[in-house]
């Protein structure tokens, strides 16, 4: 069972941990993490978007920024979730206010909330998905990515099953 953490850093440095204590083999980051020791194999690289119920005043705009977000009732994913942090981060950074509408555990409680109007969503467009209920609008000014990237630790790397498994993963990605 892997382990529920109250933040995504200290739950991939535990991963990173099991890595570099030959625990584990490979793992997949939900964040970039610089480290000579590490082979990195980037799988997606996306950009936030907000969501709404399809009946919401956005709905019929194309984009929005992050000052659209400023003091709007936001439909917050639980404490830890990289989705999170990468919203309190943008906030911070551009000097804007956080107002909870409801903070749901799980992208898929989110999109249920946010479909019958409790507030804005915010979602990697890689997990937005097709649900007619809702809309989704890039943020044009957002400046992070969500990323996912597969490692091993580089002096592994050279092993039969990971350079296969690794192929593998750049074959279907390159598809």
């Amino acid at each position: 069972a892997i382990p529920q953490r109250s933040d995504p850093r200290g739950y991939t440095d535990e991963v990173l941990q099991r890595l570099f204590g030959h625990q584990a083999d490979i793992a997949l980051l939900g964040r970039n993490i610089e480290d000579d020791r590490l082979l990195k194999l980037p799988l997606r690289s996306d950009p936030m978007l907000a969501f709404v119920a399809h009946d919401h005043p956005w709905a019929q705009r194309t984009s929005i920024c992050l000052a659209d977000l400023d003091n709007t009732p936001l439909v917050l994913r639980e404490q830890g979730s990289v989705t999170r942090l990468s919203l309190e981060e943008e906030m911070a950074t551009a000097g804007l206010r956080i107002r909870k509408a409801i903070e749901v555990e799980g992208r898929e409680a989110a999109r249920e909330a946010v479909a019958i109007g409790m507030g804005v969503g915010v979602v990697s467009a890689a997990e937005h998905g097709a649900d007619s209920r809702i809309r989704g609008l890039p943020i044009v000014d957002w400046q992070q990515r969500f990323t996912e990237t597969l490692v091993c630790l580089r002096a592994q790397s050279s092993r039969r099953i990971l350079t296969t498994f690794f192929d593998i993963v750049r074959e279907m990605a390159g598809a």
